[in-house]
């Protein structure tokens, strides 16, 4: 199993000389890094705990706990991260909750500017799961950006507490039967923009927003969003 945790800025990275993790052949399927996690302290497979400046790009996460499944934990101020080109796995599951999601942030800290581009998302409770402090201080500038989402049971994205987020040009699609299901769920998430999205749930709530505040200087956008559903929720 691997368990990798990365603390504090590490000497001699910036954001012009970022640190890169990345498959030498640019095919994720040739680096696989793996994790069956059996508690909570012990729920990622990679953990930036007030890191800055890496990159993650073209690997393979599998997270394959019965009742823990996350592959990248952001925590303690973590900020300036890019996660790109890559595959989650999750396990298949019925049951809301966060310890299931493939990409997690804690609520304790804030972590921003966390760009997510490209990957593909199987299974799990979630897909991504964030969250900021509170609605005073939130996470800001955070990016979902190109993503495949399939087979997720509660979510594909969960935000809470977020200001200023994109969250853009994503497929999501599931079978889930979850009566509160969503493709995504945004709540507190204020000042962002939620566009060109094509997502397909077979019930409930295609998007969700809950409390999502812009202004008339400053607002948000929900927009050329595609959404099929079963359901009477859009």
């Amino acid at each position: 199993d691997t368990l990798l945790t990365f603390q504090n800025t590490i000497t001699g990275i910036s954001p012009s000389n970022p640190l890169i993790f990345q498959s030498a052949t640019g095919n994720p399927a040739d680096v696989i890094l793996r994790n069956i996690p059996t508690s909570y302290p012990n729920n990622y497979v990679i953990d930036l705990s007030g890191a800055k400046y890496i990159t993650f790009r073209n690997l393979t996460f599998q997270s394959l706990g019965t009742l823990y499944s996350t592959c990248i934990l952001l925590r303690n101020n973590t900020r300036d991260i890019k996660i790109e080109n890559n595959v989650f796995e999750g396990l298949t599951v019925t049951a809301w909750d966060s310890s299931r999601a493939l990409i997690r942030s804690l609520k304790a800290t804030n972590e921003n500017y966390i760009t997510i581009n490209n990957n593909s998302f199987i299974n799990a409770s979630f897909g991504i799961y964030l969250e900021g402090m509170s609605t005073t201080f939130p996470e800001s500038y955070n990016k979902i950006l190109d993503n495949t989402f399939s087979n997720f049971y509660a979510a594909a994205v969960y935000t809470q507490n977020e200001s200023y987020m994109n969250i853009s040009n994503n497929v999501l699609s599931t079978n889930t039967q979850y009566s509160s299901g969503s493709g995504l769920s945004l709540s507190y998430t204020d000042y962002s923009k939620i566009t060109n999205n094509r997502i397909s749930v077979p019930k409930s709530y295609g998007i969700h927003l809950y409390y999502c505040d812009g202004m008339f200087s400053n607002y948000g956008e929900v927009s050329n969003n595609f959404v099929l559903i079963n359901g009477s929720n859009i």
